[in-house]
């Protein structure tokens, strides 16, 4: 058997079931990247650890360092499996180097990368949060209004660009405001944010029961959230429960129907990550900061949480995380500085 027959009897066997689209995704591009290889015509059984290597080089070369090491954990997992289910004897995927393109890159861009802004400072923090109050305050007093953001860039097909612009002229200015607002003051994902409804808002005892998320990019329905660590439920505190007191008055005064009871997915209308990133960059502008994406709102809400001593069980928890390694590996410097001053601090006690 042929490596691309076998990967893809594989992931089809073992990685499709009860998994989300997004993930199942995955696998069908690296099905891709296997069939598109001189890897993928070789026997199996004939694979050997330079083979490997050389595949995953090639892929390195134009992949960056997270996606690489991804990709590597899929292939790696198929010998795996290869191995156990006797199409292999030897697993050739055995202290395999993960490469990536930041290896190859000139000094000055690789500075560049490292470089590139990942999350706010704590008074960048403050200052987008005032910015959006300010402008909730104000604008969930008025009618639904749109702003389409013109000449900003979007990333995708033509076709997925196309269909975003249309979405911006369409989306209302409030529910965008509101999804930023959210992402900056709970480190949720967007796709969390998307799924969240009115029931999900405990007023009473100040929390958010995250449990579920919403597909924006393939069913355009409620889906699970991405692995069990991910349901939870966060503190919010009166700042917040207030605005979406204002919200939730802002929908039922102007009448807009929501699909199936989720506060920001208007009936009949798609939301786009670009969107929002879009009106975010306006957002950036009018403040003078440097722009980050909606995502790294969510490293904005753990690298302030950890700076100001939050324990790293207590954020990795909040963000909806299994464990703390994701938070070690991002937020590791930070997290350094804590402990280099919380050791000044025992010594002058000892």
């Amino acid at each position: 058997m042929i490596y691309i027959d076998y990967f893809e009897q594989w992931y089809t066997t073992y990685r499709t079931q009860g998994r989300r689209r997004v993930s199942v995704v995955k696998y069908k591009i690296a099905a891709d990247h296997i069939r598109n290889h001189p890897i993928g015509i070789k026997s199996i059984k004939k694979i050997n650890r330079m083979d490997l290597q050389n595949f995953m080089n090639n892929f390195g070369a134009t992949h960056a360092r997270q996606t690489t090491t991804d990709f590597h954990s899929i292939i790696k997992a198929s010998f795996v499996d290869a191995l156990t289910d006797g199409f292999i004897n030897i697993n050739p995927c055995i202290r395999i180097e993960v490469n990536s393109m930041e290896k190859t890159l000139p000094v000055h861009e690789l500075k560049a990368l490292r470089e590139k802004k990942k999350w706010l400072e704590f008074d960048e923090y403050e200052k987008l949060k005032n910015l959006l109050l300010q402008k909730l305050n104000d604008s969930l007093l008025k009618q639904p209004f749109t702003i389409v953001p013109v000449g900003l860039g979007r990333k995708g097909t033509q076709r997925e660009k196309a269909e975003s612009l249309n979405s911006a002229g369409k989306y209302k200015n409030q529910m965008v405001t509101m999804i930023i607002y959210v992402a900056l003051k709970t480190g949720m994902r967007f796709s969390e944010i998307l799924g969240l409804t009115i029931e999900d808002i405990d007023f009473e005892n100040g929390l958010l029961n995250i449990d579920k998320t919403w597909d924006y990019k393939f069913d355009y329905n409620f889906k699970p959230t991405k692995n069990f660590a991910s349901v939870r439920k966060i503190a919010v505190d009166n700042e917040f429960l207030e605005i979406m007191r204002l919200y939730i008055d802002w929908l039922i005064a102007h009448d807009l129907k929501i699909d199936q009871f989720a506060m920001f997915i208007e009936k009949g209308i798609k939301i786009y990550n670009s969107t929002i990133n879009d009106n975010l960059k306006l957002l950036f502008l009018e403040l003078d900061i440097e722009y980050i994406s909606l995502h790294k709102l969510r490293h904005t809400q753990a690298s302030v949480l950890l700076a100001k001593r939050i324990s790293p069980q207590v954020v990795a928890k909040r963000l909806g995380h299994t464990d703390t390694k994701m938070i070690q590996m991002t937020y590791g410097h930070l997290l350094k500085s804590v402990e280099e001053e919380e050791t000044e601090k025992m010594m002058m006690i000892l």
